[in-house]
């Protein structure tokens, strides 16, 4: 049952939605989900669209194992109810399911749990406020007696469509690595580097669902993911890597087949847009502020766990203005287009070079520890309360909304910047620490002691990632 809790969670908001006064996005996720949620999940949201009056709901997925049976159990208990389906089936990408929802103005269930191991799945259902049911002509020819509208193809062609219009002109230079992770990601990009006139060698570019070449899941963040690669293909050959994770979202990049650090990665992306403000999340703000402040860009951190919670590095908010764009893309983590983000980084290397670019990074960034992550024998975002109860003058809350700690803890000075966060997912803990190189060590054995004090196993476990993942980078 505790695998599933946050589903239930989630069943539960849905069914407290009378009506909306802007959109509402409720994120469940489980693991090992067994045969019959899909369609619990169907009803509860059906009765709650049916309250609201909307008579549509978009539903699409991602490439793994259990997709297929959610959606289908999602589309009977839906469709029992007398509402349409418009199903873009599975195979898909995140991308395409926010492209396509916003432009039909409905509803939608987008199937996956990104770049979560095989036995991971969840729904993120997006019940729209102001449903405009922009639905094209030809969509409707393809409705079912069942209430089905099958519309993969064409949900496919306009948002690829609607990318080629965003990007604008790309250039390529030298054969780029595509690393697809057994995802969902491939296709998109073959048609796009095609049409562009990329040349790209692919690996792990077939759609697996259980995901058994990569390490615990599609995730383009883990070292061992690329180190991986080294028994597939001549990684050192390929001066340019993009690593892109099981539902499109999330990017990593190599260079002769080192892993790019994610922070160069945000850096490299607001040095390619220019001078303005920059959205960053907590954990990279302060490891490329020093770098950006020089290029007159101002970075502008925000919580993880909401990214429209706009505020200063030490909480103060502040109304953005000028230049809004997330560096999601290109620092491994969360909700933009990790296509759109390759295939820029492609252009960026065959106009300017990504190495010089890259060390000139290195040299004016922060030194940092890569981010640590370690699993926990219960939910992980109680053990972060916890320690900030147990050191109440040793941190700050990232983000606190009706009283709760909703995001991770955090604590700056000159020599050093921590933050630790729990999952929302799973049972894992992830540390993010920069600063004086001379202190990040002792930093982080620190740290170690605070969590074991309330998770008890937890320091072997943080020393021995530390390890793992190369110690200081600077």
């Amino acid at each position: 049952m505790a695998e599933l809790q946050r589903i239930y969670e989630g069943i539960a908001k849905i069914d407290q939605i009378r009506s909306l006064g802007t959109t509402a996005n409720i994120d469940m996720r489980g693991r090992d989900i067994p045969p019959g949620v899909g369609y619990e999940i169907g009803q509860h949201l059906a009765e709650t669209l049916s309250t609201l009056g909307q008579g549509y709901l978009f539903i699409s997925g991602d490439g793994r194992i259990s997709t297929p049976g959610i959606i289908d159990e999602l589309t009977d208990a839906v469709t029992g109810k007398g509402i349409t389906v418009i199903n873009a089936g599975y195979g898909n990408i995140t991308p395409l399911f926010e492209v396509m929802r916003e432009r039909m103005g409905v509803s939608g269930v987008n199937v996956t749990a990104s770049h979560q191991s095989a036995e991971y799945n969840g729904c993120k259902v997006v019940i729209e406020a102001e449903p405009t049911n922009n639905i094209p002509d030809e969509y409707h020819t393809a409705r079912n007696n069942a209430g089905v509208i099958h519309a993969q193809e064409y949900c496919r062609q306009e948002y690829l469509e609607d990318l080629t219009g965003r990007l604008g002109e790309i250039r390529s230079g030298s054969t780029v690595l595509f690393d697809g992770l057994q995802g969902s990601s491939f296709p998109f990009f073959e048609a796009m580097a095609n049409k562009l006139g990329i040349p790209y060698r692919a690996v792990r570019a077939g759609l697996n669902g259980y995901f058994p070449l990569t390490v615990s899941g599609p995730d383009p963040g883990k070292i061992g993911n690329i180190q991986m690669l080294g028994n597939l293909v001549d990684v050192e050959q390929f001066s340019l890597g993009v690593h892109v994770d099981g539902d499109g979202d999330r990017m990593g990049a190599s260079r002769h087949g080192k892993i790019i650090p994610a922070p160069y990665l945000g850096a490299l992306r607001a040095l390619q847009a220019g001078p303005g403000k920059f959205i960053m999340e907590y954990c990279l703000a302060s490891i490329v502020m020093p770098c950006l402040e020089q290029h007159d860009i101002n970075v502008i951190a925000v919580s993880r766990s909401r990214p429209s919670h706009i505020s200063a590095i030490r909480g103060t908010p502040q109304a953005t203005g000028g230049q809004e764009l997330s560096l999601h893309p290109y620092n491994a983590g969360g909700i933009d287009d990790a296509i759109e983000a390759s295939l820029r980084l492609i252009d960026l290397d065959a106009r300017e070079g990504i190495e010089n670019q890259v060390d000139l990074i290195r040299r004016q960034c922060r030194p940092f520890v890569p981010e640590i992550r370690i699993k926990t024998s219960r939910p992980s975002k109680p053990i972060v309360e916890e320690i900030f109860s147990q050191f109440p003058d040793a941190y700050d809350a990232a983000l606190v909304e009706g009283g709760r700690l909703v995001d991770g803890i955090i604590v700056e000075s000159e020599d050093f910047a921590v933050y630790i966060r729990g999952s929302s997912n799973e049972n894992a803990l992830t540390v993010n620490v920069n600063g004086d190189p001379g202190k990040l060590p002792s930093l982080i054995d620190g740290i170690a002691d605070q969590i074991e004090s309330v998770e008890t196993g937890a320091r072997e476990k943080i020393m021995s990632e530390y390890k793992t993942v190369g110690g200081v980078v600077q």
